[in-house]
């Protein structure tokens, strides 16, 4: 991936500003629609090969690509409204998130969304599926709107400048890319393990507490 994004972006330096801002735009998009899609890599290595130009210059590059990111979050979120609810009725979906654990995440929601939120845009793999469950458990869209559009400012940027620092230095790029995916495959697992035992970490704890209490009724 790494090797077909420097070759793209290199191609990059032939065009004029209007489509390479539209192309990023479109890369942005994709990084929410498309997860495995590269986007944020190459908005990396785009900011290298912008090393030389004025941050004026090359910021339209970077706003084309968090108006992709931020108009797909939203998009996210609002799939997540509109579909959500229903998914999570399902028979399968209620054996593993039953509707006890669906009430937790959503008490948390309403007391650390916004935190919630920012911190998982910066968790490989954790982004879209927060927006989504959001969406899904009512989160109010006010505050969703107000967080997505501060967090792909903030995430964009540091990759951007990160890209920007390192320059068209690719062994350096390379290795913080490797470290990226190590990341992601990390992520993924814990959700996978948090899916699958999280809720039968729940029913354990109900009926500790439930002999606890015949306990000290007895007594």
């Amino acid at each position: 991936i790494m090797e077909w994004a420097q070759s793209l972006v290199a191609g990059f330096r032939q065009l004029s500003q209007g489509p390479l801002c539209a192309l990023y735009a479109l890369f942005g998009f994709l990084q929410i629609l498309v997860p495995p899609f590269p986007g944020d890599i190459l908005l990396f290595l785009g900011g290298g090969f912008k090393q030389a130009e004025p941050v004026s210059r090359a910021a339209p590059m970077l706003a084309s690509y968090w108006a992709g990111t931020t108009l797909g979050s939203l998009g996210a979120f609002e799939v997540g409204r509109r579909f959500g609810a229903r998914v999570l009725r399902a028979g399968p979906v209620q054996r593993l998130f039953p509707e006890r654990a669906q009430t937790s995440v959503t008490r948390w929601l309403g007391s650390y969304g916004a935190v919630t939120i920012f911190a998982a845009k910066f968790v490989t793999g954790m982004n879209v599926p927060m927006l989504v469950l959001s969406g899904a458990l009512g989160y109010d869209r006010r505050k969703c709107t107000f967080m997505i559009v501060l967090t792909t400012v903030v995430h964009n940027a540091i990759f951007f400048f990160l890209g920007r620092a390192a320059g068209k230095n690719l062994s350096v790029i390379a290795g913080w890319f490797g470290r990226y995916r190590l990341a992601l495959v990390l992520a993924v697992a814990f959700l996978l393990g948090a899916l699958l035992l999280g809720p039968r970490l729940l029913r354990l704890s109900a009926l500790n507490t439930a002999d606890q209490t015949l306990s000290l009724i007895h007594i």
